[in-house]
């Protein structure tokens, strides 16, 4: 597997990784290293970080950021991640966050989630997971504040592209039964050379199996908006909204296969991100 794409790139261009963190009693903390490059070729770096307390961005010369193509190694500024943990020391104003985490063995998905369409050039955004959960160890200091991420659970996607959807939504939730359960939903509408079109990614890991509803697996998006989506992929059928209002409401996942419904969970911790922009192309 490739971790880093833009080496000889030119602009305009940004490639990033997400690192999702879960402690045990559920609050998140997700991290976004990222690389930006102009159409002069000028390049600059950024962390960005959210929580439920908030969000900030620390930017940075493209000079400090350095990324590994074989293996998962980024460093930015100071900071570090690679497969083996993290190691922060991010101060911006209003925010501050330092400490480091180790993470267990990574669960990679069988093979690249874009499949076949991740080598065709009309895409101008592609996405990748580089674990689906992984266990964490290890306390964080936000803001003064000790997190700590002992027994708690990550998830890793990367991205890269040369220009933003039109209209997104995501959506990430792991939860455990007898086993670790994780689930990746994006549906992006973009500008392609065919076109405007949607792409539909989602992932699954469910009671050891690993489901997949993908465009190039013949998926459609029956209905998406801020208040949810719905996706189709033969007999499957994959359901998820978010339940209640505030800024951070509960997220339901339901997934179907056929008329046995495999799962129904309501997480209070979910991640879901809804862009809305216009999508009658």
């Amino acid at each position: 597997m490739k971790y880093f794409y833009g080496a000889r790139k030119r602009g305009p261009y940004f490639e990033g990784w997400q690192l999702r963190h879960q402690a045990p009693g559920g609050e998140t903390l997700s991290l976004f290293p990222m690389l930006r490059i102009d159409r002069a070729g000028g390049t600059t770096a950024a962390i960005r970080v959210e929580s439920r307390e908030g969000a900030w961005d620390v930017s940075c010369p493209g000079e400090s950021f350095q990324a590994s193509e074989g293996l998962f190694q980024v460093w930015v500024k100071g900071s570090l991640f690679n497969r083996k943990g993290l190691w922060l020391d991010l101060r911006t104003g209003g925010m501050t966050l330092c400490g480091e985490l180790r993470y267990g063995p990574f669960t990679p998905l069988k093979y690249d989630l874009m499949g076949p369409l991740g080598a065709l050039p009309v895409f101008p955004v592609r996405r990748g997971v580089i674990s689906m959960g992984h266990r964490l160890e290890g306390v964080l200091l936000l803001n003064g504040r000790r997190i700590d991420f002992t027994g708690g659970t990550g998830f890793i996607e990367t991205f890269r592209g040369t220009e933003r959807p039109m209209a997104s939504l995501w959506s990430q939730s792991i939860w455990r039964e007898e086993r670790s359960n994780s689930i990746l939903v994006s549906v992006e509408r973009m500008s392609t050379l065919a076109g405007p079109r949607v792409s539909c990614l989602c992932a699954v890991l469910y009671g050891g199996r690993e489901y997949r509803l993908v465009t190039y697996r013949g998926a459609s998006v029956e209905h998406w908006s801020a208040e949810g989506v719905i996706v189709r992929q033969g007999g499957l059928c994959l359901a998820v909204r978010p339940e209640g209002e505030g800024e951070h409401p509960p997220v339901r996942y339901q997934l179907w296969e056929g008329e046995r419904q495999l799962f129904d969970h309501l997480d209070p911790w979910a991640g879901y991100h809804c862009i809305e922009g216009k999508k009658d192309g």
